[in-house]
C-alpha cells in the first residue's frame, strides 16, 4: 500500500537548506505543544497549580529540521530540557542550548531521528 500521502506535518517545520530534491511524501517530523495554563485542577487553597508549557519537537528524518517556537500573546521565556542528539550538554540543536533562553518565534533545529523538549514560563508580569 505505501506510505500515507498526507501532508498535514508540512507547516509545522521548515526543511533544512541541503533538503533532498525528493522530499518523502509521508509525515517526517511532528511537534507537541503542552499549554501549562490549559483547564487546570485547584489546590486545596482554591488557586490554580499552573506548570509550564512544553514544547515538543520529534524529527523522524534522515536530516536536520527546522522548527519554530510558537508566537503567542503571551510574552516567555523558553529553555532547553532534553536534546536525544546529545542528551549530556544539548549543544547538537542549533538554537537550542542549556543555559541559553529562547522566545517565542525563535527557530530549534533538530538533528535527524532525534527529539528536543523545551519548556516555556511566562514572564512574571503575565502570570
Amino acid at each position: 500500500m505505501g506510505p500515507p500521502t498526507s501532508h498535514a506535518t508540512r507547516p509545522v517545520f521548515e526543511r533544512a537548506q541541503t533538503a533532498p530534491k525528493h522530499p518523502p511524501l509521508y509525515p517526517v517530523a511532528i511537534a507537541v505543544y503542552l499549554d501549562g495554563q490549559d483547564d487546570p485542577d485547584r489546590a486545596d487553597d482554591g488557586t490554580p497549580p499552573l506548570d509550564d508549557d512544553l514544547l515538543i519537537c520529534a524529527n523522524a528524518w534522515w536530516e536536520p529540521l527546522d522548527f519554530t517556537i510558537p508566537t503567542q500573546d503571551t510574552a516567555m521565556t523558553w529553555a532547553l530540557l532534553i536534546d536525544t542528539a546529545n542528551p549530556t550538554t544539548g549543544h547538537r540543536s542549533g538554537g537550542a542550548v542549556p543555559g541559553r533562553p529562547m522566545s517565542n518565534g525563535d527557530r530549534i533545529n533538530v538533528h535527524e531521528r532525534s527529539l528536543v523538549i523545551i519548556s516555556g514560563q511566562r514572564w512574571p508580569s503575565d502570570a
